[in-house]
């Protein structure tokens, strides 16, 4: 996903309005209403956040890819 472009959900607190995917590309950017699509997204982005590292290792991770460049 993030190869891509970024990604915003946006969620209202009326019950009649839908969520919105905000996806920002190269050449523009998508505004998706499609409930489908928006559990894509929203599948990656839980996907992406278990996979990811505690916040805690931040640090050590940036100085190991600081070195390496």
């Amino acid at each position: 996903m993030a190869m891509h472009g970024g990604v915003t959900i946006l969620r209202y607190r009326e019950p009649d309005l839908p969520d919105i995917a905000y996806v920002e590309q190269l050449a523009g950017a998508l505004y998706l209403d499609n409930p489908a699509e928006i559990d894509r997204y929203l599948e990656t982005m839980e996907d992406t956040c278990l996979r990811a590292a505690p916040c805690t290792q931040t640090k050590a991770i940036l100085e190991r890819y600081l070195a390496c460049t």
